[in-house]
């Protein structure tokens, strides 16, 4: 907000000569540095952002994700990958409480 309000307040000011012939002429290019500046972040912000949104589309539309919104719902896209199917039934707690049973 504050970017927007000082690039329309230093427009403003470029557009009146008189203010523009009371003022130095240091200040006055540094003012219209600032004004191409601004436009120039502006632009690539804007731009950078749309490149964004067009990857993100992009890589969303790939047949690896096709469908895949439709299918899930939050609880599933949410859960762990790893279960504990793999480990061995026999064996119960983790190796540090298997430790300090031993002990």
């Amino acid at each position: 907000m504050k970017v927007k309000v000082s690039f329309e307040t230093i427009s403003k000011k470029l557009t009146e000569q008189t203010w523009i012939d009371s003022q130095d002429a240091d200040f006055i290019e540094a003012l219209r540095n600032t004004q191409d500046i601004i436009g120039e972040l502006s632009t690539t912000i804007y731009v950078m952002s749309d490149y964004m949104e067009q990857y993100t589309k992009a890589v969303r539309d790939l047949p690896l994700f096709a469908g895949l919104e439709d299918t899930l719902d939050d609880s599933q896209l949410a859960s762990p990958t790893q279960t504990n199917a793999t480990r061995d039934p026999r064996v119960s707690g983790n190796r540090a409480t298997r430790r300090a049973k031993r002990k």
